[in-house]
C-alpha cells in the first residue's frame, strides 16, 4: 500500500514536470506520512483475520490445532522513535523471517516437482512453508520489536 502510495505520488509529480530529486523526495514523503495509517490499517486487518486464518488451518490441517491468537499488544505509551524502530525491527524480521521459508519451500516444491509430485503439489509447498510459518515469525517479530523499543526508550531516557 505504502509502495503504491509513493508510486502514484511520484507519478503525478512527474507529470507535474517536477525534477526526478524533487520527485523521489516527495514520495519519500508521502511514505512517510502515510506509515502510521497504514501500519494500523494492516495490524488491523491482521487481526481480523486471525479467525479465518485459525479456521483455514483448523480444515487444512486436521491433526494440528492452531495456538490461540495472543491479543494485540499495542504499546499505547512510549516515544514516536521507539514505535518506528519497534515496526522496524518486526517488519525486517517478518521479512527475513517469511522469506527464508519462501525460499526453502520453493526449493523443495523444485526439487520435488522433478522427481515425484505432479507441478501443482510442488506449487502447494512452496506457498504452504511461508504460510505456515508466518504466525510464527509474526509473534517472534513482534517480540524483537518490543525489545527493540524498550531498549531504545531506555537508552534516550535513561
Amino acid at each position: 500500500l505504502l509502495a503504491l502510495a509513493g508510486g502514484a505520488a511520484s507519478l503525478l509529480l512527474r507529470r507535474a514536470s517536477w525534477s526526478r530529486r524533487s520527485t523521489r523526495a516527495a514520495a519519500a514523503c508521502v511514505v512517510v506520512v502515510l506509515h502510521p495509517p497504514v501500519n494500523v490499517l494492516a495490524d488491523s486487518l491482521g487481526d481480523a483475520l486471525t479467525p479465518v486464518q485459525r479456521a483455514l488451518r483448523g480444515a487444512f490441517m486436521p491433526g494440528e490445532l492452531p495456538r490461540a491468537a495472543r491479543p494485540a499488544r499495542r504499546n499505547q505509551r512510549g516515544t514516536a522513535t521507539g514505535a518506528v524502530i519497534d515496526d522496524l525491527v518486526e517488519d525486517a524480521f517478518k521479512l527475513a523471517c517469511v522469506g527464508s521459508h519462501a525460499l526453502l519451500g520453493s526449493a523443495l516444491g523444485t526439487s520435488l516437482t522433478q522427481r515425484a509430485l505432479p507441478r501443482f503439489a510442488g506449487t502447494l509447498i512452496a506457498l504452504g512453508a511461508p504460510i505456515s510459518e508466518y504466525q510464527s515469525c509474526d509473534e517472534y517479530g513482534d517480540l524483537l520489536g518490543d525489545m527493540a523499543q524498550r531498549w531504545m526508550e531506555a537508552e534516550t531516557t535513561g
